[in-house]
């Protein structure tokens, strides 16, 4: 990958990690208010409790993306982004023939090639979920 494109997804990555973790705050800092309040009834406290469960596994999420994202930055650090982490091989084609799968297939959900491995070299099956 040229220093051109590693510096443009690096800059992305920064953006994402800044965008995450101000709504991950915020969703934390409305999951305390609602916390510090008391509901006069049960059916208000049952609606805030469903509230703070939603808010707490919107904000796992959040801490799940700045996780990843955190380790990306760490490989571009490294030199490692943009390699596969069992080979070291070049997974940039790997991501292109996904992602133009993707554009071509209708309603398609899920794409995926070989399993946990690496495919050999010039060949893997191509698993898809519409």
């Amino acid at each position: 990958m040229d220093a051109q494109t590693m510096e443009h997804l690096r800059t992305k990555l920064l953006n994402r990690r800044e965008m995450s973790l101000g709504r991950r705050g915020r969703l934390l800092a409305e999951q305390r208010e609602l916390a510090e309040t008391r509901p006069s009834d049960w059916d208000t406290l049952t609606t805030e409790q469903r509230e703070a469960a939603r808010l707490s596994g919107l904000a796992h999420l959040e801490t799940q993306a700045l996780e990843r994202i955190e380790a990306s930055l760490d490989r571009m650090k490294k030199g490692t982004y943009g390699k596969c982490d069992v080979c070291r091989g070049a997974i940039v084609g790997c991501h292109e023939a996904l992602a133009d799968a993707r554009q071509k297939v209708p309603g398609l959900r899920t794409v995926a090639i070989g399993d946990t491995e690496c495919p050999p070299s010039g060949r893997a099956d191509l698993r898809v979920v519409a």
